[in-house]
């Protein structure tokens, strides 16, 4: 979708607001994607909101649990937060994802 291209794009510029407003636009009248709720989740990571980025991910794998970035973003920040048995399950379904094996 263009408007979540943008909203990465003003991510990426550091214009986190900006971006996650954009984004939350696109999902309004698009509907939701796990794209979108990936992208999200990226946003509030970088501004710190580890609990809103937690969520967004969450609901992006809910729409779509082969969704390789947001398994990634998820493990990671898992594993940032002192919670590496989930990040492990989470690297492992993304393992299998890559192999050609299911979620």
């Amino acid at each position: 979708d263009a408007s979540l291209a943008r909203a990465s794009v003003l991510a990426n510029a550091g214009r986190l607001p900006e971006a996650y407003a954009m984004a939350e636009r696109a999902m309004r009248e698009a509907g939701p994607s796990a794209d979108g709720f990936c992208l999200l989740g990226t946003i509030r990571s970088a501004g710190g909101d580890r609990k809103a980025a937690d969520a967004h991910y969450r609901k992006a794998l809910y729409l779509d649990p082969a969704h390789r970035e947001s398994l990634a973003h998820l493990a990671l920040l898992l594993e940032s937060g002192g919670r590496a048995e989930q990040a492990r399950v989470l690297r492992t379904r993304l393992r299998r994802l890559e192999e050609g094996g299911g979620a």
